[in-house]
């Protein structure tokens, strides 16, 4: 799953770059700018995600089969 989170850390850079880091020019039309925003909140949302995975859920499944194996 670590693997799984950095790959999708990657692609999120790359699309981050692509896009100019969700710049949206002056005369952009709204379904060009509700693009960007949802891209946006894709990235922000995902990093949460892993976020919580890897800080949360993650040391805690590890610390529950610790202590069964015990």
């Amino acid at each position: 799953m670590m693997r799984e989170h950095d790959r999708a850390g990657e692609l999120l850079e790359q699309l981050r770059a692509v896009t100019g880091g969700y710049v949206i020019p002056d005369d952009a039309c709204a379904s060009y700018t509700a693009r960007y925003s949802g891209l946006s909140e894709l990235e922000a949302d995902t990093h949460l995600h892993v976020h919580k995975e890897n800080n949360l859920l993650f040391p805690a499944v590890i610390a529950l089969e610790a202590e069964l194996a015990e």
